[in-house]
């Protein structure tokens, strides 16, 4: 579990302590439940400081920091997990750390809009019961709820083509009458010329191509969203199927890993993390030994310059 000792203001080490704003404790409290929900994601359960504390500075004769005192105090009460129910995290070993904490940045800007805001917080209460993988159908059940929230608002919240937009915002309804035009638009059925695929499995699909993984790139997992699919209906339905344990673990594995690269990519994270796709091979027996571990999949060239 990542822990920090988190002191603010943080600034590079070529500016000097004039330069630097006073920030009172709501700004710095506010601050710090944002990197707090940024470290929760790497631990896969929420990370909270126990206190917040506030004090002044002051530059000594030799031009360095000194603390003059500590003028406040705060018991937080952000959201914490227990060590016991933390689930399998993205990050490790060999997994950049300084890389993650620079995408520190991006994050504020996504959380400064409401609809991220909601959306991570969300995300995050499925992706760590998710990764908990205690039981199957709930596993299923919460990958399939992170990653249409995600698909939705990468597709439609993140969209600037007004277009694009409407397009995949069909994509979404829950009417009857919609949802055929969105098969038309988007040319769904199965007859001859038409993509034979649900309305559900069409937006995952569109999803993981916003981020990069194409066939074009060596990537085939829209091939692996109606399987994911079956699972996670089996789940909430539910219903019995044919598939056997070990496949369904291995396939919310890798409805998982899309999970976090989806948001590894909003991110801008460039570095490595866990290949859960490999993993859920070595539970089905199809390889008996991998590195278990994934170079960044998406591109990252395909990102919004803005964010």
């Amino acid at each position: 579990m990542i822990q920090n000792d988190v002191r603010l203001p943080c600034r590079s080490s070529s500016e000097n302590w004039v330069s630097l704003e006073s920030l009172d404790l709501s700004e710095a409290e506010s601050t710090i439940q944002n990197i707090a929900w940024l470290l929760s994601y790497a631990n896969c359960g929420f990370t909270a400081p126990i206190y917040i504390e506030a004090k002044s500075y002051s530059l000594s004769q030799g031009g360095f920091p000194s603390i003059d005192n500590e003028f406040a105090t705060i018991t937080t009460d952000i959201q914490s997990t227990s060590l016991e129910l933390l689930g399998q995290s993205w990050m490790t070993q060999i997994s950049d750390l300084r890389s993650y904490l620079r995408c520190f940045e991006s994050f504020q800007k996504m959380l400064s809009i409401s609809t991220w805001v909601e959306t991570f917080y969300f995300v995050l209460i499925q992706y760590f019961q998710a990764t908990r993988l205690g039981d199957w159908q709930i596993a299923a059940s919460a990958a399939g709820a992170a990653l249409e929230r995600l698909s939705y608002q990468i597709l439609v919240g993140d969209e600037v083509n007004t277009n694009a937009r409407s397009k995949h915002e069909l994509l979404f309804a829950i009417d009857f009458r919609t949802r055929n035009q969105a098969k038309k638009v988007w040319n769904l059925g199965n007859g001859s010329g038409q993509q034979d695929v649900s309305v559900t499995a069409k937006r995952l699909m569109l999803t993981l191509e916003r981020i990069g993984l194409t066939a074009a790139r060596g990537y085939y997992d829209a091939n692996d969203v109606p399987t994911f699919l079956e699972v996670r209906n089996d789940a909430v339905h539910p219903r019995s199927g044919t598939m056997d344990t070990a496949t369904r673990i291995a396939t919310i594995l890798k409805a998982i890993q899309w999970i976090d690269e989806i948001l590894l990519w909003r991110l801008g994270y460039d570095g490595k993390y866990l290949d859960r796709t490999a993993v859920g091979e070595v539970i089905k027996g199809s390889i008996t030994s991998h590195t278990l571990i994934a170079d960044a999949r998406y591109d990252l060239t395909l990102r919004n310059a803005g964010w």
